[in-house]
């Protein structure tokens, strides 16, 4: 979860707060903010009484499907309890996370993790499938060991779309020529090489090919020992 509201209800609950906020990054605000801000959090952990945590979010409940996570800790931090959306919104798996933290009783009600069943509601997040159907009536039937039919469609098709991936791949070619010795002119000989004929030919499709980019040429030259200084660098420039 990337965003926790923390709400302690009293002073004696505050260590425990500055606890799961450093733990888990995050924001300790006040029980009067929490309507002003109900879609602003993944998930609100409350501090204290049951019934103070129930009256404050009462107002706001609307779907599990768009609520956020609600916990609720005693305020001595011993029971840690999914109060709502506990597995739509995470509120279980946040619920064992925290009580991982304070060495507390994990509290989780929801009737699928009772009796060791798959949530149908989230299944298809935790496997990567699109869920369809996935109605109350049918996830009661399945959670009261009813006979409930899970269709799964295999489809075989190929989901191709655009991405932002690139492959950058360096290629670089050479040839070397040689000069008769006092002299800058390039014999025919030397340039019906092989490695010549390839260096044009690569040249050629990089020029044509429109996902290649011809990102420089260098010429590197120099001149035998034979000869003087100053005929030696004028063969060479």
């Amino acid at each position: 979860m990337s965003k926790i509201a923390i709400i302690p209800v009293n002073e004696v609950s505050t260590h425990i707060a500055n606890t799961i906020q450093q733990q888990l990054k995050a924001q300790i605000i006040k029980r009067a903010y929490v309507g002003n801000c109900w879609h602003d959090y993944d998930a609100f952990v409350f501090i204290g009484a049951m019934g103070i945590c129930v009256r404050t979010i009462a107002p706001f409940i609307k779907d599990k499907h768009t609520d956020p996570a609600v916990i609720c800790i005693d305020s001595l931090g011993k029971q840690v309890i999914s109060v709502l959306s506990g597995h739509v919104g995470g509120a279980n798996d946040l619920t064992q996370q925290i009580a991982g933290i304070l060495g507390a009783q994990p509290v989780i009600t929801t009737q699928s993790d009772k009796v060791g069943l798959w949530p149908l509601d989230t299944i298809g997040k935790k496997f990567g499938w699109q869920t369809i159907h996935a109605t109350n009536p049918a996830i009661f039937a399945f959670v009261n060991q009813e006979p409930t039919a899970l269709l799964l469609d295999n489809n075989a098709k190929t989901i191709a779309a655009a991405d932002k991936f690139q492959r950058i791949t360096t290629n670089e070619k050479g040839a070397t020529l040689f000069f008769v010795i006092n002299k800058a002119d390039i014999t025919n000989k030397e340039l019906k090489k092989d490695e010549i004929a390839a260096l044009k030919q690569f040249l050629k499709d990089a020029a044509s090919d429109e996902r290649t980019e011809i990102k420089g040429i260098t010429i590197s030259a120099y001149a035998s020992p034979d000869g003087g200084e100053k005929l030696n660098t004028k063969l060479s420039d």
